[in-house]
């Protein structure tokens, strides 16, 4: 019978080495728990396309290893340097809340100093029988 050193030494994987190669790799165990959550498969897709980025960003570090101040560092980059739209950037934010709160089970402090995507002013449309005149004009006299 061959003992379980035999075989540690044979791959060169030590028995804490071993434990961290048999676990599921961290996007699957987001899959994972979105599926047993019944989320859709294109939230699963954003999700784990969003926590990959965020992964990136941060030059492949665990989100172990991260917390609020990458995070916070992450949606400020999406706003500022990338110009996403508003619903974009709380996509990302809701896949990194899951992914701490769901997968890694860990609560997170109060997220704050996030530079948040400002939603363009909408300016009321009015229709004339001749063509559209933004409201703008209507309540300034410079209808034509």
């Amino acid at each position: 019978m061959l003992s379980r050193n035999y075989f540690d030494t044979i791959f060169a994987v030590s028995s804490s080495n071993a434990a961290v190669a048999s676990s599921p790799k961290l996007l699957d165990r987001v899959r994972w728990h979105l599926r047993v959550k019944h989320y859709s498969i294109r939230t699963e897709q954003a999700y784990v396309d969003w926590i990959r980025r965020y992964i990136l960003f941060h030059r492949k570090r665990h989100p172990n290893e991260m917390g609020e101040k990458e995070i916070t560092r992450f949606l400020t980059h999406l706003a500022v340097e990338r110009n996403v739209a508003a619903s974009t950037q709380n996509q990302a934010f809701s896949a990194l809340l899951f992914l701490y709160q769901q997968v890694l089970d860990r609560k997170l402090d109060f997220i704050d100093n996030v530079q948040r995507v400002t939603r363009p002013a909408k300016l009321p449309v009015v229709f004339t029988p001749r063509r559209r005149v933004p409201f703008s004009h209507i309540s300034k006299g410079i209808i034509a």
